[in-house]
Parts: C-alpha cells; sequence; structure tokens
C-alpha cells in the first residue's frame, strides 16, 4: 500500500519515504494531508481509485502504519464488508510504504477535503460550546430559583411560554440553498430554502420533491463529480467499498459531512432524462428553536414527472399558451390549473410544516 503524503506530513512523520518507480494498482494507493485542532492531529486519506476517504486522529506517529491499517479495517467493517474480504484486501495491499505526492489533482483534491475536515470540525465544536453554555445557563438559573435567590440577569427574564416550540437540545444550525432547475430555453424554475444542516441526503431530496412538486417516480442522485463521488440510495444494499465507483448512502450522509465547504453541488431526478438541479450553498446560522424547513422563494413550475426533457416541457407550455391547439383540452385538464396559479410557497410550506426531522442529535 502507498500512502503519498503532502509535504507538511511528511515533516510530521520523521521517518525515510521514497518515490516508486511505478504505483501500485491505484486501489493501493492513497493521498493523505492532515489539519491540527486543538492540540490534535487528524489525518485525512482518500483513495486514488475511487475517492474513498478515511480519517484518524493521531497522538503519535510512532506506528502510523499500524494505525492506518486499524482505520481501514474499522472503515471497511462500518461499511458491511466481509472478514474476508477486508483481509484480502489488506493483504493484496502489501506493507504500507510512504513517498511525496505526484499527482496535481489528486493533491488538490485531499487538500480539499482536509480544509472541509477542518471547517466541519471547526463547526460542530462551535455548536457544541454553544450548547455547553446553554446547559450551564440553565443549570445556574435553575439553583438559583430553587435557593429563592435573585437571577442575575443583562435583561429580562426569558419568557419560557413564548418558548415551548423550540428544540429541547438548544440551538438549530440552519443553512440556506438556492436551487435552480437547468432548463435551456425554458422559463426559469427556482427555489430557496432554509433548511437543518444536521438532516441526511434522503431528507434533502424529499424537500426538493416537494419543493418543486415532483412525484418521486423516478431514480434520483445527488452529484459531486468534481469531487470524485455521489450520494444517493443504496443500490443492491451494499455499501461501497475501495475499488468501487464512488457511491455514498443517502441515508447516512448528513449535510454536514459535506456542506458549508462545497458550495455547489447538482441533484439529479429522473436520470434517464436528467432533470438537473444545481444547487448553491448559501449561509449557515444557528436559530434558537426547533429544526424547520422553509422555502423562502422562488419562481415558475417545476415540469411534471411524465415530462420526457426541457423540449417536452416547453412544447406543454406553449399548449397552454393557446386555446386553439389541438392538445390544449387534454394538457390543461391535466395540469392547466397548477400553471395558471403559479408557484404557491404558502402550500409547499404548508406540506415542509408536517415533516419529522430526525437530526443527528436524537
Amino acid at each position: 500500500m502507498y500512502i503519498q503524503c503532502t509535504q507538511k506530513l511528511l515533516a510530521k512523520l520523521k521517518q525515510p519515504y521514497g518515490r516508486l518507480p511505478a504505483l501500485p494498482d491505484p486501489v493501493y494507493c492513497w493521498h493523505a494531508n492532515f489539519f491540527e485542532y486543538r492540540g490534535l492531529v487528524h489525518v485525512v486519506m482518500t483513495n486514488d481509485l475511487d475517492g474513498s476517504v478515511s480519517t484518524l486522529e493521531v497522538e503519535s506517529f510512532k506506528d502510523f502504519d499500524k494505525q492506518i491499517l486499524e482505520t481501514l479495517r474499522s472503515d471497511m467493517e462500518y461499511a458491511g464488508a466481509s472478514e474476508i474480504q477486508i483481509s484480502k484486501y489488506l493483504k493484496d495491499a502489501g506493507p504500507i510504504m510512504f513517498g511525496p505526492t505526484s499527482d496535481r489533482s489528486k493533491t488538490a483534491r485531499v487538500a480539499s477535503l482536509t480544509r472541509m475536515a477542518s471547517e466541519s470540525f471547526s463547526m460542530t465544536q462551535s455548536l457544541l460550546d454553544q450548547m455547553t453554555m446553554m446547559a450551564s445557563n440553565l443549570a445556574a438559573l435553575s439553583d438559583s430559583e430553587a435557593f429563592g435567590e435573585e437571577v442575575p440577569t443583562s435583561g429580562e427574564k426569558p419568557d419560557l411560554e413564548a418558548r415551548k416550540d423550540e428544540s429541547e437540545f438548544g440551538p438549530t444550525l440552519m443553512v440556506t440553498l438556492d436551487v435552480e432547475l437547468q432548463m435551456e430555453g425554458v422559463s426559469k424554475v427556482t427555489r430557496s430554502f432554509i433548511l437543518p444542516i444536521e438532516i441526511t441526503f434522503a431528507t434533502l431530496h424529499e424537500i426538493l420533491q416537494i419543493g418543486f412538486e415532483w412525484g418521486d417516480e423516478n431514480p434520483h442522485e445527488f452529484d459531486f463529480s468534481q469531487y470524485g463521488f455521489k450520494v444517493g440510495p443504496i443500490r443492491n444494499k451494499k455499501r461501497v467499498l475501495p475499488g468501487t465507483p464512488g457511491w455514498h448512502d443517502e441515508s447516512d450522509t448528513m449535510l454536514s459531512d459535506l456542506l458549508p465547504s462545497i458550495r455547489s453541488f447538482t441533484y439529479r431526478y429522473d436520470c434517464g432524462v436528467g432533470w438537473d438541479h444545481v444547487i448553491r450553498v448559501g449561509k449557515t446560522e444557528f436559530v434558537d428553536r426547533a429544526p424547520y424547513v422553509e422555502c423562502t422563494g422562488g419562481v415558475g413550475n417545476g415540469p411534471p414527472d411524465y415530462c420526457e426533457g426541457p423540449s417536452d416541457f416547453a412544447e406543454m407550455l406553449e399548449i397552454l399558451k393557446d386555446p386553439t391547439h389541438k392538445k390544449y383540452n387534454t394538457v390543461f385538464m391535466w395540469e392547466g390549473y397548477d400553471f395558471i396559479n403559479g408557484f404557491d410557497k404558502e402550500s409547499l410550506n404548508q406540506e415542509f410544516g408536517e415533516l419529522e426531522f430526525i437530526t443527528e442529535y436524537d
């Protein structure tokens, strides 16, 4: 197994390394980088073949090769690999050798993933710090009231009655998403959302289906091809192992695993037709209430599921403009009222109000 390290990581290793004349099979090659957070070193590794990512916290670089093997074994077990598969992979990979990076694109990718991981750590810790502070304040408030002491505050005592629907676990980190359905030559269809960042991509799929009024009748995926992977439903009930195309389970992948470090990606619905929704990630902020979803704006009505692409949708819109068209009555009967009424934000938000969220905190 060949681990190609950034110069900063090689300096941390403090052990001999060399550049191989010929690289092994990419499935046994990894690129590695690291970041430091609050005094701890975190190493990020990405597989050269499929972009699989493994991370490990390193207290000491003594026996670093053994730590890597233990981490890969643990990650493959979590991914559902059998002991036979794991043992074969580690045996075929051979002893670990370290060397400098050589592929610019893979070096850039591991650098980007490292930056994402560092920002994710920082964001999570910020949330934990706020939760700890709130718990401390509540404990002090409880103790003071229990003993009949005056509660020291900088303002008025909180109106607890007005906070009934707030989250029991404290502030919720929200993210804004601006989504545009890509249809060249057709009227623009967009939606903007504010939603919790601690939800899975499976939940985001449900939100987008409601937001664009799709019928959830066709396959879908979240395309991060610029980073070498996709997120979607499990295929054949198997998780991805090193050496297979980068496909991550949408039910296990949280938005916070990737956002806001990744600023844009694509949601593809009906992969045969290719309804591509470009998603741009906006600001994140804490709100002192329970998780919720809100559509904050948008234009246009999206195509119905039976449309076979933008040109088919454009033809439908033209028919609805011409009451004399021979297909007008049929199309109007199925779709006309929705397109006459236009984009209905209030109706969407009523549907979003009925969603139940399962967050990482549950």
